[in-house]
């Protein structure tokens, strides 16, 4: 036996012969290789015909693959918590640090272009241009990757929330853009769920505007948002009529900082889809895709019913 375990192996034996009760104890214990394997030891007393103890019957499994899994996941688990207070630390540097240095540039780009504008040649305002242009994805991919860190930062206040609700300021939100693509926007029957209604907005507005942005030039955009009764839970959607994504983009879609087209085509952080999976997932859901390329996507999530409340 493991030397760490003979401790409590033998406290867990003292006391189960003392009372004569059945017993059951994890412990290592060495093979003849020198190898230490995990066993579950377990046994139940014997007694006779008068009820006097007489001993153990029981048995020793190896459990030595199921115990290096838990091992292997506590230590995933330990990993995982350590990146989520580097993420949530980086909200602090993102909102002062990370944001003057390109308030600066933005200024000073702005005070050259007033004052010397006038001396300058075609090359000189394009490459103002692009500088101004670079601050400002700077910006919004900052701002992109502070939202993304917010999302779980704080515990959730759920409420009663009506989606339709959400979706409505989500659209009053992306009224510019909606207006510019002509783009039909329909909603069908929308639940009240229990939730947070700033994340629910937060939810529908990514949705939606990347509905938007990934829209077909050859036909005007028609965005449906719906939602359907799925015994244990709800399940909403948002579906559109554009590009579509293809099956190996579909499977990299909601990780951090993932594109599938460039961003000379889509202007974006890659952010949006990574911070609609952690808000449903906070809610203890699930989020997917379907899409055929060239036809359209849907966008799904179930988010979970409360439990009924016993009467």
């Amino acid at each position: 036996m493991h030397p760490d375990d003979q401790a409590d192996a033998e406290r867990t034996f003292t006391a189960a012969n003392h009372q004569g009760a059945s017993f059951e104890i994890e412990y290592r214990l060495r093979r003849h290789d020198g190898e230490y394997r995990w066993v579950i030891d377990s046994a139940r007393p014997r007694r006779g015909a008068g009820g006097e103890f007489l001993g153990y019957i029981g048995s020793v499994l190896d459990v030595t693959q199921r115990k290096q899994g838990e091992i292997d996941l506590a230590a995933h688990a330990r990993e995982l918590a350590r990146a989520n207070i580097e993420l949530k630390d980086f909200a602090s540097i993102a909102s002062h640090d990370l944001q003057e240095p390109l308030r600066m540039i933005s200024s000073f780009c702005d005070i050259l272009t007033r004052r010397y504008e006038p001396l300058f040649d075609a090359k000189a305002k394009e490459y103002f241009g692009r500088i101004t242009s670079g601050a400002q994805r700077m910006r919004a991919l900052i701002n992109a990757l502070l939202a993304y860190s917010q999302v779980g930062k704080q515990a959730v206040t759920l409420v009663e929330t009506p989606a339709r609700g959400a979706v409505d300021f989500a659209l009053e939100h992306l009224n510019v853009e909606i207006t510019a693509k002509q783009a039909e926007v329909t909603i069908g029957e929308l639940p009240a769920i229990l939730g947070d209604p700033i994340r629910l907005c937060q939810l529908f507005q990514n949705l939606i505007a990347n509905a938007l942005k990934f829209s077909a030039t050859q036909r005007r955009p028609a965005i449906r948002i719906d939602a359907r009764d799925a015994g244990p839970e709800w399940v909403f959607s948002v579906s559109d009529n554009g590009i579509g994504i293809s099956e190996s983009g579909q499977a990299r879609l909601f990780g951090i900082f993932q594109r599938l087209h460039s961003i000379r085509e889509y202007p974006g952080s890659g952010i949006g889809l990574a911070t609609c999976k952690k808000i449903v997932e906070q809610y203890g859901g699930r989020i997917w895709v379907e899409s055929t390329v060239g036809l359209g996507s849907t966008f799904a999530f179930a988010i979970p019913k409360p439990p009924a409340r016993s009467t």
